[in-house]
């Protein structure tokens, strides 16, 4: 995603009654994208650099989940022992 964004709201997709769960942290996701590249543009940061930053970032955390081999960490473990969906 290059250029300035605006928010116009929140995504209509994040509503309580939601029944997709993936839709929601998609929709949060692209919300918290959006106001991260407009906060970086206020800032001074071209949307190419922002970019740039993003893939790193994004680079980085999958080299994190790699290196969890499917596992979460022993400090969160409970937290997730049954399930990421509490359905």
């Amino acid at each position: 995603m290059t250029g300035h964004h605006e928010s116009t709201g929140p995504d209509p997709a994040l509503r309580s009654d939601s029944v997709d769960p993936v839709s929601l942290h998609q929709a949060a996701g692209g919300n918290a994208r959006l106001k991260l590249f407009a906060l970086l543009a206020a800032q001074g940061v071209p949307a190419s650099e922002a970019d740039d930053l993003e893939a790193r970032a994004v680079a980085g955390a999958q080299s994190e989940v790699v290196k969890l081999d499917g596992m979460a960490p022993a400090s969160r473990g409970a937290l997730f022992a049954e399930s990421w969906d509490p359905r």
